[in-house]
Protein backbone atom coordinates (compact mmCIF):
# COMPACT_ATOMS: atom_id res chain seq x y z
CA UNK A 1 0.00 0.00 0.00
CA UNK A 2 0.99 3.63 -0.31
CA UNK A 3 1.41 4.01 3.45
CA UNK A 4 3.75 1.01 3.61
CA UNK A 5 5.78 2.34 0.68
CA UNK A 6 6.15 5.75 2.29
CA UNK A 7 7.13 4.14 5.59
CA UNK A 8 9.78 1.95 3.93
CA UNK A 9 11.23 4.96 2.09
CA UNK A 10 11.54 6.88 5.36
CA UNK A 11 14.81 5.70 6.89
CA UNK A 12 14.85 8.41 9.56
CA UNK A 13 15.36 6.62 12.91
CA UNK A 14 13.27 9.25 14.71
CA UNK A 15 10.31 8.59 12.40
CA UNK A 16 10.64 4.84 12.94
CA UNK A 17 10.77 5.45 16.70
CA UNK A 18 7.61 7.55 16.57
CA UNK A 19 5.87 4.86 14.50
CA UNK A 20 6.89 2.14 16.99
CA UNK A 21 5.75 4.27 19.92
CA UNK A 22 2.37 4.67 18.24
CA UNK A 23 2.13 0.94 17.60
CA UNK A 24 3.01 0.17 21.22
CA UNK A 25 0.39 2.66 22.34
CA UNK A 26 -2.24 1.00 20.16
CA UNK A 27 -1.48 -2.55 21.27
CA UNK A 28 -1.26 -1.57 24.94
CA UNK A 29 -4.55 0.31 24.82
CA UNK A 30 -6.14 -2.57 22.89
CA UNK A 31 -4.92 -5.01 25.51
CA UNK A 32 -6.18 -2.72 28.28
CA UNK A 33 -9.60 -2.58 26.61
CA UNK A 34 -9.62 -6.38 26.39
CA UNK A 35 -8.58 -6.50 30.06
CA UNK A 36 -11.50 -4.28 30.99
CA UNK A 37 -13.86 -6.61 29.10
CA UNK A 38 -12.26 -9.59 30.86
CA UNK A 39 -12.71 -7.97 34.29
CA UNK A 40 -16.31 -7.02 33.51
CA UNK A 41 -17.19 -10.53 32.34
CA UNK A 42 -15.50 -12.12 35.35
CA UNK A 43 -17.53 -9.86 37.66
CA UNK A 44 -20.75 -10.62 35.75
CA UNK A 45 -20.00 -14.35 36.01
CA UNK A 46 -19.87 -13.89 39.78
CA UNK A 47 -23.24 -12.11 39.84
CA UNK A 48 -24.80 -14.77 37.61
CA UNK A 49 -23.45 -17.59 39.81
CA UNK A 50 -21.20 -18.99 37.11
CA UNK A 51 -18.08 -18.48 39.24
CA UNK A 52 -19.72 -20.48 42.05
CA UNK A 53 -20.41 -23.32 39.59
CA UNK A 54 -16.70 -23.38 38.80
CA UNK A 55 -15.93 -23.64 42.53
CA UNK A 56 -15.02 -20.08 43.43
CA UNK A 57 -16.42 -19.38 46.88
CA UNK A 58 -15.93 -15.61 46.97
CA UNK A 59 -17.41 -13.57 44.13
CA UNK A 60 -15.16 -11.14 42.31
CA UNK A 61 -15.78 -7.56 43.41
CA UNK A 62 -16.14 -4.72 40.95
CA UNK A 63 -13.58 -2.52 42.65
CA UNK A 64 -10.50 -0.52 41.60
CA UNK A 65 -8.12 -3.38 42.39
CA UNK A 66 -10.00 -5.82 40.13
CA UNK A 67 -10.29 -3.28 37.33
CA UNK A 68 -6.65 -2.17 37.68
CA UNK A 69 -5.42 -5.77 37.55
CA UNK A 70 -7.40 -6.52 34.39
CA UNK A 71 -6.56 -3.32 32.56
CA UNK A 72 -2.86 -3.31 33.47
CA UNK A 73 -2.14 -6.96 32.72
CA UNK A 74 -4.37 -6.79 29.67
CA UNK A 75 -2.34 -3.88 28.36
CA UNK A 76 0.95 -5.66 28.96
CA UNK A 77 -0.33 -8.80 27.22
CA UNK A 78 -1.41 -6.54 24.34
CA UNK A 79 2.21 -6.50 23.16
CA UNK A 80 1.41 -9.88 21.58
CA UNK A 81 -0.49 -7.95 18.91
CA UNK A 82 2.80 -6.71 17.50
CA UNK A 83 3.28 -10.25 16.16
CA UNK A 84 2.23 -10.53 12.51
CA UNK A 85 0.13 -13.67 12.99
CA UNK A 86 -3.37 -14.32 11.61
CA UNK A 87 -3.83 -10.71 10.54
CA UNK A 88 -6.91 -11.58 8.47
CA UNK A 89 -9.17 -12.87 11.24
CA UNK A 90 -9.89 -10.70 14.27
CA UNK A 91 -11.69 -13.45 16.20
CA UNK A 92 -9.16 -16.18 15.46
CA UNK A 93 -6.23 -13.88 16.19
CA UNK A 94 -7.76 -12.72 19.46
CA UNK A 95 -8.63 -16.24 20.58
CA UNK A 96 -5.13 -17.50 19.69
CA UNK A 97 -3.42 -14.68 21.57
CA UNK A 98 -5.79 -15.33 24.49
CA UNK A 99 -4.11 -18.71 24.90
CA UNK A 100 -0.86 -17.08 26.10
CA UNK A 101 -2.31 -15.59 29.31
CA UNK A 102 -4.37 -18.75 29.75
CA UNK A 103 -1.25 -20.91 29.75
CA UNK A 104 0.52 -18.58 32.18
CA UNK A 105 -2.54 -18.68 34.46
CA UNK A 106 -2.72 -22.47 34.35
CA UNK A 107 0.95 -23.19 34.92
CA UNK A 108 2.22 -20.18 36.92
CA UNK A 109 -0.48 -17.96 38.46
CA UNK A 110 -2.92 -20.62 39.68
CA UNK A 111 -0.26 -22.82 41.30
CA UNK A 112 1.34 -19.78 42.99
CA UNK A 113 -2.06 -18.79 44.39
CA UNK A 114 -2.63 -22.27 45.80
CA UNK A 115 -5.25 -23.11 43.18
CA UNK A 116 -3.26 -26.03 41.80
CA UNK A 117 -2.15 -26.77 38.28
CA UNK A 118 -4.78 -25.51 35.80
CA UNK A 119 -6.74 -24.19 38.78
CA UNK A 120 -8.13 -27.68 39.41
CA UNK A 121 -8.12 -27.27 43.21
CA UNK A 122 -10.85 -24.68 42.69
CA UNK A 123 -12.91 -26.90 40.42
CA UNK A 124 -12.79 -28.95 37.25
CA UNK A 125 -14.33 -26.12 35.22
CA UNK A 126 -11.71 -23.56 36.24
CA UNK A 127 -9.47 -24.26 33.22
CA UNK A 128 -12.45 -23.66 30.93
CA UNK A 129 -13.28 -20.39 32.71
CA UNK A 130 -9.71 -19.22 32.11
CA UNK A 131 -10.03 -20.04 28.40
CA UNK A 132 -13.31 -18.13 28.06
CA UNK A 133 -12.14 -15.05 29.98
CA UNK A 134 -8.85 -14.84 28.11
CA UNK A 135 -10.53 -15.40 24.74
CA UNK A 136 -12.77 -12.42 25.56
CA UNK A 137 -9.64 -10.43 26.40
CA UNK A 138 -7.97 -11.43 23.13
CA UNK A 139 -10.96 -10.82 20.89
CA UNK A 140 -11.68 -7.45 22.51
CA UNK A 141 -8.05 -6.43 22.13
CA UNK A 142 -7.95 -7.64 18.52
CA UNK A 143 -11.05 -5.61 17.65
CA UNK A 144 -9.51 -2.49 19.21
CA UNK A 145 -6.18 -2.98 17.43
CA UNK A 146 -7.85 -3.68 14.06
CA UNK A 147 -9.98 -0.55 14.41
CA UNK A 148 -6.93 1.57 15.22
CA UNK A 149 -5.00 0.08 12.30
CA UNK A 150 -7.78 0.82 9.84
CA UNK A 151 -8.39 4.30 11.23
CA UNK A 152 -4.70 5.21 11.11
CA UNK A 153 -4.15 3.79 7.63
CA UNK A 154 -1.71 1.11 8.83
CA UNK A 155 -3.78 -1.49 7.02
CA UNK A 156 -6.69 -1.62 4.66
CA UNK A 157 -10.13 -2.56 5.89
CA UNK A 158 -9.90 -6.18 4.62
Amino acid sequence: TEVAENRSKDRNPLSRGVFMTRRLSVVFSGGAFGGLLNALLFWLFGIAGISALVGMNAPVKWDPQHIYWGVTWGGLWGVLFLLPLLRGSVVLRGALFGLAPTLVSWFVVFPLRGMGLLGLKVGVLMPFLAIVLNAVWGIGAAIWVRGAEIHSGWRSGD
